[in-house]
């Protein structure tokens, strides 16, 4: 299959290696278009004034394109510019940290570059990785993991990238958005559930700062009552799979 892949967290991110490795090894074509810097909760944001500058990369046989641009800059570039033959399919992700509920889904550069191709016709895929605050503070700090980390990160993808492939092969034959949500640990009877995104809210998102500034701080959600949501799915140890049927309204 011909992926065209990107993220919001740059190309040094150890989720985005995982995922270039796990389908390269699988034999997909790959073309990637990578944010120059992290572009957290940028949305689908585009660039609108000034210069972008795009350069190649590679990193241990990944081949990738650097785009100065949001996560949705990175993708419209790819599918424009890049890509030799038009992707069958756009995966955004792994992201660093969970994207359930509507709040985190329309605020994620990870789902923001995944609507991008969405809206030009191609199926697309937004992942994202629940990580502990241990770890996501880890790689705040250093931009790596530890590598015991790594390799059971690694390893449980692979696990259930090995149970997902088939869907994906079937996510590939309709020009449909999805979302798919991984827990931090998979339980042991675990499954991927057909999930809706939580209307759980994240409240403030800024906290002050002893100079009188603010600063972005780690929301956290409100609770949620139904059982569906997809925050509830992924924090029992399952994969949440959110159908992002934005065309409805159409």
């Amino acid at each position: 299959m011909n992926i065209l892949l990107t993220n919001d967290d740059s190309y040094d991110s150890p989720l985005f290696h995982i995922l270039y490795d796990i389908l390269r090894d699988c034999g997909h074509e790959i073309d990637c278009v990578m944010p120059a810097t992290e572009q957290s909760w940028k949305g689908k944001s585009m660039t609108r004034l000034g210069n972008l500058q795009a350069s190649e990369a590679d990193i241990d046989g990944r081949k990738f394109t650097i785009f100065e641009g949001t996560p949705a800059d990175c993708v419209n570039f790819g599918l424009h510019h890049v890509c030799q033959k038009r992707p069958e399919l756009v995966i955004s992700g792994i992201n660093m940290g969970y994207n359930v509920s509507l709040s985190y889904i329309l605020s994620s550069g990870t789902v923001g570059a995944a609507i991008e191709s969405y809206l030009d016709g191609i199926p697309s895929l937004s992942i994202s990785q629940q990580l502990n605050t241990e770890l996501f503070k880890y790689w705040h700090d250093t931009r790596t993991f530890p590598e015991k980390a790594s390799t059971r990160l690694k390893d449980q993808f692979k696990t259930i990238y090995d149970f997902f492939e088939n869907d994906l092969l079937r996510l590939s034959k309709s020009e449909e958005l999805w979302s798919l949500e991984l827990p931090c640990f998979l339980k042991d009877d675990w499954s991927i559930t057909s999930s809706k995104p939580s209307r759980a809210h994240y409240g403030s998102t800024f906290i002050k700062n002893s100079d009188g500034t603010y600063s972005h701080c780690s929301p956290r959600l409100s609770p949620d009552n139904n059982p569906n949501s997809d925050i509830n799915i992924m924090e029992s140890g399952n994969v949440a799979l959110n159908k992002l049927d934005f065309k409805s309204l159409c």
